[in-house]
Parts: structure tokens; sequence; C-alpha cells
């Protein structure tokens, strides 16, 4: 004996059935839609297996219940548009899909700027921007920087004279990263190498220096004969 569907057995092919229900097994409605039991507007019909619920638009389920754009179901930004039975959803560019989950070519709108080469993903694009420019679109000019290098010898210094870079006598004194040298009487330079002219009196005769010939490390200079002695008294 299969029993009572919506119903108790008390005797053996003998079913109390529940309210609204009836028939030998209680398995026919009776008055199902007399308790309103379609929501949010839905609208009821019976069945011979109890009631339908026709709901509106946005709603679904058995008694019209489920707000089908409460999830918020639509992806990317995409809009939530309620159905009669079930939600559309109205996507952004490049987006697709009954929840705006497919991407479509997103580089078909060019959006790499400043001669960037786009790569499209499957969840959106990627810019592979040239020199000079950076950002999601290549957007974005960089600016050149100038790096110099500087060495510091703060904890460190080495002795500069040791290769005796003074010429002709001179004398060397160290410093940081640099020497600097004395030079004797008769040279001068950086490297005490350039000689000076001296001129004075010579062979009863007063002189004017004049440079003869200049070389890398040398200079040689002579006097210029300008009056005797006896003229300038």
């Amino acid at each position: 004996y299969p029993g009572c569907v919506h119903g108790t057995c008390n005797e053996p092919w003998q079913c109390t059935c529940e309210k609204n229900w009836g028939g030998l097994l209680c398995d026919k409605a009776e008055h199902a839609c007399v308790s309103n039991p379609c929501a949010n507007g839905g609208t009821c019909h019976e069945v011979p297996s109890g009631f339908e619920c026709h709901c509106p638009a946005g709603w679904s389920g058995p008694t019209c219940a489920k707000d089908e754009c409460a999830s918020s179901p639509c992806a990317q930004g995409g809009t939530c548009i309620d159905m009669e039975n079930g939600f559309k959803c109205l996507c952004p560019p490049q987006w697709t899909g009954k929840t705006c989950q497919i991407g479509t070519n997103r580089c078909a709108s060019s959006p790499c700027r400043n001669g960037g080469r786009c790569h499209a993903l499957l969840d959106g694009f990627m810019c592979e921007c040239p020199q000079g420019f950076a950002g999601t679109t290549c957007e974005t000019r960089k600016c050149r920087q100038k790096i110099v290098l500087q060495h510091v010898f703060s904890h460190f210094n080495i002795n500069d004279c040791a290769s005796s870079p003074c010429k002709n006598g001179g004398t060397c004194i160290d410093g940081i990263n640099s020497f600097q040298c004395f030079c004797p009487d008769g040279w001068e330079g950086s490297l005490c190498d350039v000689g000076e002219c001296v001129c004075g009196r010579e062979e009863g005769f007063w002189g004017q220096c004049e440079q003869q010939h200049r070389y890398t490390r040398f200079r040689e200079e002579r006097c210029h004969v300008m009056l005797p002695m006896s003229h300038m008294s």
C-alpha cells in the first residue's frame, strides 16, 4: 500500500488528508490557491499536484520568493535586468556571456597609446609600452634622469705621491684623491715641468723675456737685448 501523500493513515486504505488536499491517497489538491502561496505579486494556478506560481519579472522559485538580481550576478560592472523567469545582464563593452564573464577582443579598440603594443588576455589586455612611456595604456611619459656617479673616499685614501709625479726636484704633497707639487726656483706648472723665464743684467745689458718655443714638458726662453748699460746712465 503506497500510503497517504498529504495526510496520515489511520486504517488500511483510509487517509486523513491535510487541508486543501483530498482523494483516496490525499494526492489531489483542493483549493490550493486559497492561502495565496505566491509571493511578490505572483499568480497562483491550481494543478492536480497542488499549485503553480507564475512569477513577475525579477522573481522566481516555487512561490516567487527568489529575487534573481539580489545576488548581483552580473560581473565586470554589468547591469542586472529582472526577467519573468530569470534575469538578463547588460554587459559593458568588451564583455559578454550570461553574467558578463567572457572577455571579447580587448585590443579591438586599440587602447594602448603612444605606439604601445596591445596583448589580449582572458580577463582584459596588457599594453607593452615603448621606451619613455608607462601606465596601463602607456599614457604617462617618463622623466629622463641624469645619473651622476661619484666616488667618495671618506674611509681610506691612497698615496698619490707614490709615483713621484713632481719633476725637477719638486716636493709632492698628498691629498684626498689628489696631490700638489711645490716647485723649486726656476720651475713652475702643476708638475714643476715648465721652466720659468729669468732675465736680468747679463753681459752688461738689460734684458727682457721673450718666449721662443713651448713644448708639453719644456719651455725654452731667451733674453732679448734691449740697450747697453752705458745708454741707461
